[in-house]
């Protein structure tokens, strides 16, 4: 059958309309027309498979990388990075207008585009197996695991950045490597200052090493396995952007709920907050946080260790008698609903919520609404740029 192509949905389908029904077909661009095949059909929409482009999009460009359409990372390779940003932007209003049910003209700011659309992970986490039963002894896979639970094997990751993609070359070459990586993942990170680490999941001895990342702040310390974002541009962009967020609400105390190796904290005390709490249950992240906070000298913020959920009511508690600000930066699966029945119950007068998933914000945004917050700004980050994904950010008041 032939479809013309409506829009990119999240996670970077592209939709078009047959006789009133929904279609979902992966590979195609907004003003496309095709040829597909239908695979699946549904109450409410079809599911199909492209055959042959009919009217390619003047958008549409030649992947740069070679496992772009078989690789499950990225869905972007064949949009030119302006209509990535666009079709982005485009899917984060549209959640917000039809979940939440608001107009957002007043305070959805333009999207921040990466600096650069490729080569800017520092951060990729690789699979390794045998090849198969009939393989030669030394024939081993390594690479991104599919849906179906089977390896890709890779030779470069055009996401990664050039220090990853060398060592992932030094691994391939060495047969003993690939051996001992196989029926393991292997994180590879880079930074600066420390370079590339190749680290399997084997093996636990690095378990109190650290890696400096460089931010507005300076540096700062994170365990070596432990969570930093990827991208260290659009995460200096997003961090820039929170400190001017401080200058706006000019509160006392803060609380950062999830606060990592204490990035938000810390730039709460940078901007002069007189009080800051950062909580987290990671152990070797606090641990960080700490030596962090007295290398720039924060003597006001306190670091306490335990599950958001366990302490959200006691610790954003003090908010409420004060211009406070809570900061949740929760992972993929958002808050946790004991945190915003604490948020909802407490009612600190702002709330900065920042996502890498737009599904499980949006869920958590309709519960603040329905207490009394309003939202003030919105902002899409394309953090991840090339795959389905971004980081927003939100800031609510009462």
């Amino acid at each position: 059958m032939l479809i013309n192509v409506e829009k990119l949905v999240f996670p970077g389908r592209a939709l078009a309309r047959s006789d009133g029904k929904v279609i979902f077909v992966d590979g195609l661009l907004p003003g496309e027309s095709a040829e597909v095949e239908l695979v699946r059909e549904y109450a409410r929409h079809s599911e199909a498979r492209l055959i042959r482009i009919v009217e390619p999009s003047d958008e549409r460009i030649e992947p740069a990388c070679p496992y772009a359409g078989r690789c499950p990372g990225c869905v972007y390779q064949h949009l030119a990075y302006p209509g990535e940003v666009h079709a982005k932007h485009a899917q984060f209003v549209n959640v917000l207008e039809h979940k939440l049910k608001i107009s957002v003209e007043s305070f959805v700011q333009p999207p921040v585009a990466a600096p650069e659309p490729l080569g800017y992970r520092s951060r990729i986490r690789l699979h390794g197996a045998r090849a198969g039963e009939n393989a030669a002894d030394d024939d081993y896979l390594l690479g991104y695991r599919m849906a179906d639970r089977s390896i890709i094997d890779i030779e470069r990751c055009a996401l990664a950045c050039a220090p990853i993609n060398q060592e992932l070359l030094a691994f391939r070459r060495d047969p003993q490597l690939m051996k001992q990586v196989a029926g393991h993942e292997l994180l590879l990170r880079w930074t600066e200052h420390d370079g590339v680490k190749a680290l399997l999941s084997s093996d636990r001895s690095d378990n109190r090493q650290c890696m400096q990342e460089m931010t507005a702040l300076g540096p700062l310390q994170s365990p070596v396995r432990g969570f930093f974002q990827v991208n260290p541009a659009v995460a200096g962009l997003l961090t820039g952007e929170f400190s001017g967020l401080l200058e706006k609400i000019q509160c006392d105390c803060a609380v950062d709920l999830y606060c990592g190796v204490g990035v938000f904290a810390l730039l709460a005390a940078d901007k002069g907050v007189t009080h800051v709490l950062g909580v987290d249950n990671d152990i070797k992240a606090l641990r960080c946080a700490k030596k962090n906070a007295a290398a720039l000298g924060f003597k006001q913020v306190e670091w306490f260790g335990a599950k958001a959920a366990a302490v959200a009511g006691e610790a954003i508690a003090p908010l409420r008698e004060s211009n406070g600000l809570l900061v949740v930066d929760p992972p993929r699966r958002g808050l946790e609903r004991e945190v915003v029945r604490a948020i909802c119950q407490t009612l600190p007068p702002h709330v900065v919520y920042v996502s890498c998933s737009v599904d499980t914000m949006v869920r958590d945004a309709a519960e603040l609404l329905k207490a009394g917050y309003k939202i003030n700004y919105a902002r899409m980050f394309d953090m991840f740029p090339r795959t389905p994904y971004f980081e927003t950010m939100l800031w609510f008041t009462r």
